[in-house]
């Protein structure tokens, strides 16, 4: 069965991209956001920027999230209405296809946003998703300036 076009407002992806600037030349990294009401599955409601956690040497190439603030951010947006459907992040300079690592530390089930990130702005998005462990991540039909929520 093919997968949902998924949506991401186009409020919501400015806001992203003004994250992933305010980042820049560093990977900005996140979670991908859903209102439980009824906002469709398929839609990305919002996101929750969380710092990478990586040392800056590294966090121009690489991104990572302290999982004990995971689970801080789990409770905190569920409190507020919002399921975690997934998470972004940026590269800087590349396209935005998932690394080798990325892959690696993929949850199967979850989709994962990845946008390029350049001085001048975030020209590319992609949507990812795998479907278990072991297997290559797929990409997904993604909408950019659909309704906002």
């Amino acid at each position: 069965m093919p997968e949902a076009l998924y949506i991401l407002p186009k409020n919501t992806q400015r806001e992203l991209a003004s994250y992933a600037l305010a980042a820049y030349p560093e990977e900005c990294c996140g979670l991908l956001l859903r209102a439980f009401s009824s906002t469709p599955a398929s839609t990305i409601t919002t996101y929750a920027g969380i710092k990478n956690s990586l040392m800056a040497e590294k966090a121009g190439a690489h991104y990572s999230i302290n999982p004990l603030e995971l689970y801080d951010y789990e409770i905190k947006y569920a409190d507020m209405g919002y399921d975690i459907i997934g998470f972004f992040h940026s590269h800087i300079n590349k396209v935005p296809r998932p690394s080798n690592e990325d892959e690696h530390y993929m949850i199967p089930g979850m989709i994962y946003l990845i946008m390029t990130a350049r001085a001048a702005g975030c020209p590319n998005w992609a949507l990812w998703k795998k479907a278990s462990f072991g297997e290559k991540a797929s990409e997904l039909p993604l909408s950019i300036g659909m309704e906002n929520y």
